[in-house]
């Protein structure tokens, strides 16, 4: 018996820009990915660590979530 997955799940993204020790050195991206229904959060500085939060609370497979990194990579949708 496969395991019941809701039909929809409920992310929250932001992402912001940091500025870095140094005047020559560029502002450093940083974010927070939330999983709203069940109130856990990764604050993350890699692109990679957000898919990686998303697939694992939605059992997406490590397939569907290297496609959805590079859909969102190159700015499209999954």
């Amino acid at each position: 018996m496969s395991p019941s997955f809701p039909s929809s799940y409920v992310f929250l993204i932001r992402i912001w820009r940091e500025p870095q020790e140094g005047q020559d050195m560029e502002p450093a991206w940083r974010g927070v990915v939330e999983h709203v229904t069940m109130q856990q959060r990764l604050y993350f500085r890699d692109l990679d660590q957000a898919v990686s939060f998303i697939t694992t609370a939605s059992g997406w497979t490590a397939g569907r979530r290297c496609r959805v990194a590079n859909r969102l990579r190159r700015g499209r949708g999954a």
